[in-house]
């Protein structure tokens, strides 16, 4: 390896020394540390202290007792570390440079086993941790050896030829598939600022001669004359596990470096104005759309209240009609029964009568029969006022509850079958982006009940005029003449009970009867209309009922959708409301991991060293060599003359 580069001033004293020393062969520039270090710095000579505090002779400080400390404008530390192979540290050096603003004595801290001026021959003092030296206006460096040197990051590097794990000291030569994985954690015990401010690049160099199939999925990948540079950047506060395979042959490989520095990138954000606008009409939009959802769900709501009421109206009607239509039968038959009665008891009365009235002997009636019979009679006329209000209040019922379903059909005027065809046409043409599975079974739902509700509107057209002819049938039945009929027929009977020899009443009551079972004749065959109505009515009602639950249930199937369509938006809508803040804000937190503005440097040799404006690391593993061939041992070399060490401290 090459040594330090070292920019030499012969001038006075300093010349006459260096004279001495190369002529007595006791300095020699190739004896400089054996790393591939190159540093950017000047030097006029170097003195060193040897750790323990005491300084050699030569070229000794001259603080003066009581001498001013020297002005410092800033600091820099640059940190060279030799890593082993495996990436373990092996030692390290600081070169500190001050930027000297008034001469006098230059204060620094700093645990090193050694120091050395590179920028004058005046000796540097050490007394443990503290460096003391006199310095002139101008740059002023010098360089220490760690004492106990560690690094803010632990690096580890592993390698492996064919899949097996392989020392480093076996790779130079070696030919296979070649695999590096480089691991980089914070040190534990270290400050650690610098790990979480610092951004790491380690960079390796292959020679494409040895090397090719080239990958590093996290690397940046340049060609430089015949060598390929893989980068790896790592940045502040991570840690990192990288890899780089290749095909090698013979392989050899220069150096790892690895610098750190202080993390630092300028650009410029984005406009994000447009794009918040943008997202804060969608947000309007959803609003509104949710809105909408808000004002479906309610309607639907309320209309699914209303169709629950008509569903228990409606079976509770049709329940009381199939209970009416149950009695048809048996009220048909009593009432033909009381009509042959009252037939009989007419032609029974008016032969007796004749027979009286002819003196053919004894009419041969059951009169108790006969009163009881028109107490029978008597009943079925009283509960038939009742049963025309039953008929009245179902009717009044049914027309209130027919009226709902209207308003619904209503509400789809100039709504017809073609209408309808293409809507369906045009919903199934949608795909599920478009409208929705839940939304097609919602309309097909709604058309439904809206076919269904237009049926039980026509059923009960075609129902309520039987329903009134029945009502208008009894209404015209006048039930108190009847009653009064019967009263004054009961009366008679009782009179004639008493005494049969008095033939007027007789007459009378002939009439009456006759008259009774010509009314009741009437009366029969309204109740026979009635009751056939009732049964056509009550047939006919089931399907109306069963439409009417089914379009509840329908009802209830779509307020169950909306109710979920509405619940959809609402999640959407609170999802993108702030969608527009949230955006800026997490932009915002993004960068923030890359703003580093705040970053105040501290040195790295002590926390009591100020005014430090940069300190940055620069580190270097071993190369990977091939083993050199065996050769045969030269000849001793002619000892060095005056002039060969001249030239050689030139480089010439």
């Amino acid at each position: 390896m090459s040594s330090r580069f070292l920019r030499v001033t012969l001038s006075g004293i300093l010349a006459l020394s260096l004279f001495g020393a190369l002529a007595f062969g006791q300095a020699d520039p190739a004896s400089a540390r054996g790393q591939n270090f190159s540093t950017p710095l000047g030097s006029t000579g170097a003195s060193q202290t040897n750790g323990q505090g005491q300084t050699p002779s030569a070229g000794q400080s001259s603080i003066p007792p009581g001498s001013a400390d020297a002005g410092i404008s800033a600091k820099d530390e640059i940190v060279y570390a030799t890593l082993n192979v495996d990436g373990t540290l092996r030692d390290a050096y600081v070169v500190n440079h001050f930027d000297i603003t008034e001469a006098g004595r230059l204060v620094d801290r700093g645990s090193y086993s050694e120091v050395s001026n590179l920028s004058t021959t005046v000796a540097l003092a050490q007394d443990g941790d503290v460096i003391t030296g006199k310095v002139d206006v101008g740059d002023f460096y010098y360089e220490g050896t760690l004492s106990d040197a560690r690094l803010p990051w632990s690096i580890a590097i592993a390698y492996s030829l064919d899949g097996k794990p392989i020392n480093a000291s076996e790779l130079g030569g070696a030919t296979g598939q070649l695999e590096v994985r480089i691991i980089t954690r914070a040190n534990p015990g270290v400050n650690p600022l610098f790990f979480d401010n610092y951004m790491l690049q380690i960079q390796l160099s292959l020679n494409t001669e040895k090397a090719c199939e080239i990958v590093a999925p996290d690397a940046t990948i340049a060609q430089a004359g015949s060598a390929r540079q893989v980068a790896f950047t790592v940045l502040p506060g991570r840690e990192a596990d990288l890899r780089l395979s290749a095909r090698v042959t013979d392989f050899e490989m220069d150096a790892i470096q690895i610098s750190a520095l202080p993390f630092s990138m300028a650009f410029d954000l984005p406009d994000t104005s447009e794009m918040a606008d943008g997202l804060g009409l969608i947000s309007d939009a959803i609003g509104q759309i949710n809105g909408g959802a808000a004002a479906l769900n309610a309607g639907i709501s309320d209309m699914s209240a209303g169709g629950l009421q008509l569903a228990r109206g409606s079976q509770e009607f049709n329940d009381g009609l199939l209970a009416l239509s149950a009695g048809s039968a048996q009220l048909r038959e009593g009432s033909a029964q009381f009509y042959q009665l009252f037939n009989s008891l007419a032609t029974q009365i008016r032969g007796a009568y004749d027979q009286l009235v002819n003196g053919l002997g004894d009419m041969g009636i059951d009169l108790d029969e006969l009163m009881e019979n028109l107490a029978s009679l008597e009943q079925i006329l009283t509960d038939l006022d009742s049963l025309m209000e039953q008929i009245e209040s179902a009717r009044t019922t049914i027309d209130a509850a027919i009226g709902t379903i209207n308003d619904f059909v209503a509400g789809f005027q100039g709504l017809d079958e073609a209408t309808i065809s293409q809507l369906q046409s045009e919903a199934a043409a949608l795909d599920e982006q478009q409208l929705s599975a839940a939304s097609q079974s919602a309309l097909t739902t709604l058309i439904a009940d809206y076919r269904l509700s237009q049926g039980l509107v026509n059923n009960w057209d075609t129902l309520r005029p039987l329903l009134e002819g029945l009502s208008q049938g009894l209404g015209s039945l006048d039930t108190d003449d009847l009653l009064q009929v019967v009263s004054a027929l009961q009366a008679m009977l009782a009179e004639v009970q008493g005494s049969l020899g008095d033939i007027s009443s007789l007459e009378d009551l002939v009439v009456l009867v006759e008259q009774l079972a010509d009314g009741y004749g009437q009366f029969d065959d309204g109740l026979i209309a009635y009751t056939d109505g009732v049964d056509g009515l009550a047939g006919g009602f089931v399907g109306l009922n069963g439409g009417i639950q089914q379009f509840v249930g329908g009802v209830a199937q779509v307020q169950g959708g909306t109710a979920q369509l509405y619940d959809g938006t609402s999640q959407l809508y609170g999802s993108v409301v702030d969608l527009p803040a949230t955006m800026t804000e997490q932009i915002e937190v993004f960068m923030a991991d890359y703003d580093f503005s705040d970053f105040v440097p501290e040195s790295f040799t002590s926390s009591e060293n100020r005014k430090v404006e940069l300190v940055q690391f620069v580190l270097m593993t071993e190369p990977i060599k091939a083993a050199e061939p065996e050769t045969a041992p030269e000849a001793p070399a002619a000892p060095a003359t005056f002039w060969d060490r001249l030239l050689a401290l030139f480089g010439l």
